[in-house]
């Protein structure tokens, strides 16, 4: 008997049997139209020249040859302003993009034989109120206080220091504040009492404005340096756009009537002591001693008010004055806070609780 595997496997072998037999039936009718002695050698070259030139026709179809010049120069990149693909260069800070600016600029006009007095006692009593604060000279001081940025110009003559100033400020800051403000060294003002007066003048308004205390030859009033003078970021380019007639017209006069001169050609308005509905309150004193001056300027309301006082005598006065008003706002301070305190109270009566639904300290929220 045959075994049940092998019996299973009969169909398989006749299967390549039967195609070992067709194969060795079929293969010399293969070979005898693929052997060459069998075709004629013209019949060859023929078929040769057709197969060559159908590979040619599609080669052609699909690839253009590039033409180079006969210099075979490289031709140059694209531009990059009129490449498409150009990735835009955003600006480092989103302020800058959005156009949103800074409020105050302060630009101090000092001198070297000033600079480690003056110049340091309005560094130390205002820098920490304004946005930026920075000191312009006409010569180089040997040595800077830490902490001063101070930038000194070749031109010896200070009456166009406001004018170099103006040119610096084109050159690195002149669209990234709203307000610039133009003092001396000599001057004391209450920067926090500044920058809240521009902070509630619209920034579309064109704003030139000061210590109007002197006039012009036809008339005109004009703001002095020492008492302070701002002008709005409107005013500052037109100013800006003139400022080549302002170096070369400029009239050999003191620092406050250049600046004056320029502003005015440019903007065509006199300064004033108004900006918007806000007033700019300064006052000026003469043979100034603190010591002996005090007791009867305490009692000035213009004096108590003012956002300027000018000129200093020395930088010891300004340091007295300063700590005048730090306590005249401490004191202010404190009177608020009494007014308070007794309104609390008084409100009070009106709860349920009445009086016992205070706490201690008054005023302190118990949520």
């Amino acid at each position: 008997m045959i075994h049940a595997g092998f019996r299973s496997c009969i169909p398989v072998l006749i299967g390549i049997c039967l195609g070992f037999t067709l194969n060795v039936m079929i293969a010399p009718l293969l070979d005898e139209t693929c052997d060459p002695s069998n075709i004629d050698r013209k019949q060859l070259i023929k078929l040769r020249e057709t197969k060559s030139l159908r590979e040619s026709e599609k080669t052609s179809k699909t690839i253009k040859p590039a033409i180079k010049p006969k210099n075979y120069d490289v031709p140059p990149p694209p531009k990059l302003e009129n490449n498409p693909h150009k990735k835009p260069v955003r600006p480092r800070f989103v302020a800058t993009e959005l156009g949103i600016r800074e409020k105050l600029f302060v630009a101090v006009l000092t001198s070297q034989d000033t600079v480690n007095s003056f110049a340091l006692a309005v560094n130390k009593t205002t820098a920490h109120y304004v946005t930026k604060q920075m000191y312009f000279s006409t010569s180089k001081s040997g040595n800077i206080p830490a902490g001063m940025p101070v930038v000194s110009f070749t031109d010896k003559n200070k009456h166009y220091l406001p004018l170099h100033v103006l040119k610096y400020i084109s050159e690195h800051y002149s669209h990234s504040y709203d307000y610039y403000m133009f003092i001396t060294d000599r001057t004391y003002i209450r920067a926090e009492k500044i920058v809240e007066l521009v902070s509630h003048i619209s920034v579309s308004e064109d704003i030139f404005m000061g210590a109007a205390d002197f006039h012009g030859e036809d008339g005109s009033a004009m703001c002095s340096l020492e008492g302070g003078i701002i002008i709005s970021q409107s005013v500052l380019q037109k100013v800006l756009g003139n400022l080549d007639w302002c170096l070369v017209s400029a009239p050999d006069s003191n620092p406050s009537r250049v600046l004056n001169h320029c502003v005015y050609h440019s903007t065509k308005t006199s300064c004033t002591q108004h900006g918007g509905d806000k007033e700019y309150r300064f006052y000026k004193v003469d043979d100034f001693d603190y010591d002996d001056d005090i007791t009867k300027l305490r009692e000035d309301w213009r004096f108590n008010s003012s956002f300027s006082i000018y000129p200093m005598p020395d930088d010891l006065s300004h340091f007295k004055v300063h700590r005048y008003f730090c306590q005249l706002e401490l004191n202010l301070t404190r009177q608020e806070i009494n007014k308070a305190k007794e309104n609390i109270i008084h409100l009070s009566h009106y709860t349920v609780d009445g009086v016992n639904s205070l706490t201690w300290p008054i005023g302190r929220s118990t949520h």
